[in-house]
């Protein structure tokens, strides 16, 4: 017996020399970062959402076997809204899940009321929208949710998608799905590809359809009239499309998906350019252009994301980092 002991604990000792160093150094570690940032209607104020990845570290054995020191132990997220001015945090909705590493299975809550309560859908990093209103927010889950922009009333979409977007009127939602298709490479061989579609919902959750095949990156029209829209791969024209299905053409060849359409509709912003209607690359008041920017509803500001968000205005000649993504160390 004695020796079976001596045995098993010089085991340990040898396994626990795989354990890497930062998992000696460290018991866990945050990964806060932040995510799709959109305006409300007064310019002042965006929402977003604060992603906080917890993770702590396996020791002696565990990590051996494991072949890794870290293990993620769940998520946080907080649909967050700030006073860009102030930079003022105000947490308008929490979700969270849990991880079982026995037995395998990932948890899902929301608090409301101050009370944890079960939530029965899987929440990944996602991306949200405010109305132009300011009543509401939409953000997706495993389905499309709608959030009272006071957190106190969530009502569920029957439907599966992303990147959601609210019409200028507020009645629609345009947001994208994905779908894999078989694509035949030789007689005996073929490959799976993932497409995307846009569609339209009511934000009733009624007359949910299809708008347009192959597409994605949908922005709206100001005039809420029509939509622009990219395909991947394929010529690297931004296209528009009719919200009725009609007049779908291809405007002019960006060769990169559009973020946001300008308030006033003359120019839309494409990953660090703006391009007007033909094509053709705008001066405009704004010396800086945050990474997948949207404007602001009085057209004097932008809001965009890269490894935090980032904020510029007209005249500005540097960008204003609002929040950094950032890891904290326990």
């Amino acid at each position: 017996m004695k020796k079976l002991s001596l045995l098993l604990f010089i085991l340990t000792i040898c396994l626990s020399i795989t354990v890497p160093s930062y998992a000696k150094r460290l018991k866990g570690c945050d990964y806060v970062s932040y995510h799709s940032p959109c305006w409300m209607p007064d310019s002042k104020h965006i929402v977003y959402i604060k992603h906080i990845s917890h993770h702590k570290y396996r020791y002696g054995w565990l990590a051996a076997v494991s072949k890794s020191g870290d293990l993620w132990v769940g998520n946080d997220y907080y649909i967050c809204k700030m006073n860009v001015e102030t930079k003022k945090e105000e947490v308008i909705k929490k979700y969270f899940s849990k991880v079982d590493e026995i037995k395998n299975k990932h948890e899902y809550f929301v608090e409301e009321n101050g009370k944890v309560k079960s939530f029965p859908y899987k929440m990944e990093s996602f991306k949200i929208d405010c109305s132009k209103d300011g009543k509401w927010i939409c953000f997706n889950s495993e389905t499309l949710h709608i959030l009272s922009t006071d957190g106190k009333i969530l009502e569920k979409l029957s439907v599966s998608g992303g990147s959601p977007k609210f019409s200028p009127d507020g009645k629609r939602i345009l947001y994208q799905i994905y779908r894999r298709i078989v694509i035949p490479e030789n007689p005996i061989q073929s490959r799976v590809q993932k497409i995307s579609d846009l569609r339209l919902i009511d934000i009733n959750g009624t007359n949910d359809h299809l708008l347009v095949e192959n597409a994605g990156h949908g922005i709206w029209h100001p005039g809420g009239e029509k939509i622009g829209f990219y395909i991947e791969n394929t010529d690297g024209f931004f296209r528009t499309i009719n919200i009725d299905g009609t007049d779908k053409k291809a405007e002019f060849k960006s060769n990169c998906y559009p973020c946001d359409w300008s308030p006033d509709g003359r120019y839309i912003n494409t990953v660090g350019r703006f391009l007007d209607m033909q094509g053709k690359r705008m001066e405009t008041g704004f010396k800086k252009i945050p990474s997948y920017g949207r404007f602001s509803p009085d057209g004097l500001k932008m809001v965009g994301e890269s490894l935090g968000i980032i904020f510029s205005k007209v005249g500005d000649g540097e960008k204003t980092v609002l929040l950094k993504d950032y890891s904290k160390e326990y």
